[in-house]
């Protein structure tokens, strides 16, 4: 089993994370969503995987992995989010800490 990663550079996106309020506004603009239909492959997973990572709730295992890689960093849920989260800074702080971790 994957074990935690150590998180201490998410919280500078720890505000982000906590202000996603689940609404689902990002869901129909995200084009990986559209293509790959799993919840967590869309920014609103993306937030819900980084506050399991963040707080060690869950392993840094190939499945996160592979849902926060799907990203395409092109901001079309940014451009949705009520909330205004940025979410690539979020992926993008995120996507290191996951790579470096032995999966």
């Amino acid at each position: 089993m994957a074990e935690r990663i150590e998180t201490k550079n998410l919280e500078g996106a720890k505000s982000s994370i906590m202000t996603c309020t689940y609404c689902g506004f990002c869901k129909s603009a995200c084009p990986t969503f559209e293509n790959v239909g799993w919840e967590a492959s869309e920014a609103r997973g993306r937030i819900i995987l980084s506050y399991g990572l963040l707080n060690g709730d869950i392993p840094a295992d190939e499945s996160v992995v592979e849902h926060i890689y799907q990203c395409t960093t092109c901001k079309d849920c940014e451009r949705r989010c009520p909330s205004g989260i940025e979410v690539v800074d979020v992926v993008e702080l995120i996507e290191p800490l996951v790579v470096d971790h032995d999966c």
